[in-house]
């Protein structure tokens, strides 16, 4: 069409389909239709948080990043509300840039079904999508905000939504996600 590009791609290997992506791409154009987005919760600053991933438990990817519990539970607190929100950025220093950078960011904490857990058990995104509300993120500080809920939680299955906002309180994404648990 005139504003907008879908792309699919499918990664496939000897065992079938391992995944599958859906990206549809649209210019910023004008238009008289504007809202700002739900205001972040108001949670403590990044330097008054606690590490999310302790040192001797935490999973490989997370040396890559720096993240700190602002609210919600952490994992395996059964009987807290399902809900993680953590203030995250990349571990390397330096602030990158544009949509990979995010796309990392919002996929590097692990769902907040795992609050309900009463001790670790397998756990598996069924589907993820995710959707950019303003065109160009950025954070001044590198810090973004990042809070997951569940919705519900059955069968083997739990449905979550997780915002994400920027240092200066802008949401600049928001995400669902399906994940099967094993438990």
């Amino acid at each position: 069409g005139k504003s907008a590009v879908v792309i699919e791609a499918s990664v496939t290997g000897e065992a079938g389909p391992a995944a599958r992506a859906l990206l549809t791409y649209g210019g910023v154009r004008e238009s008289r239709v504007m809202r700002t987005g739900e205001a972040p919760p108001v949670l403590p600053p990044p330097e008054d948080c606690t590490a999310f991933f302790a040192a001797d438990r935490a999973p490989g990817f997370a040396r890559h990043f720096d993240v700190r519990l602002a609210g919600g539970a952490r994992p395996m607190t059964p009987g807290a509300e399902p809900r993680i929100a953590v203030w995250i950025r990349h571990g390397d220093g330096e602030v990158p840039a544009g949509a990979p950078a995010l796309v990392a960011l919002a996929d590097a904490v692990p769902s907040a079904a795992l609050v309900l857990f009463p001790e670790f058990a397998p756990f598996s995104t069924m589907t993820w999508s995710l959707d950019f509300t303003i065109d160009a993120p950025s954070s001044a500080s590198g810090w973004w905000l990042l809070d997951s809920r569940i919705d519900a939680a059955g069968g083997g299955y739990a449905a979550q939504d997780m915002s994400l906002w920027n240092d200066a309180g802008h949401l600049v994404a928001r995400a669902r996600q399906m994940v099967a648990v094993f438990i």
